[in-house]
């Protein structure tokens, strides 16, 4: 049995809001960097 997936598939449910918003930021920083980085004429 694994317990880390275990653990994860018990806790990822419970803190899954904050998580998503977490890396829904990180993800739209990323992308919104990169687009200033491929049109820095804007």
């Amino acid at each position: 049995m694994n317990t880390y997936g275990h653990l994860n598939s018990f806790a990822v449910p419970q803190c899954s809001p904050a998580y998503e918003f977490q890396i829904r930021r990180k993800l739209t920083f990323r992308n919104s960097l990169m687009w200033l980085v491929r049109n820095p004429t804007d």
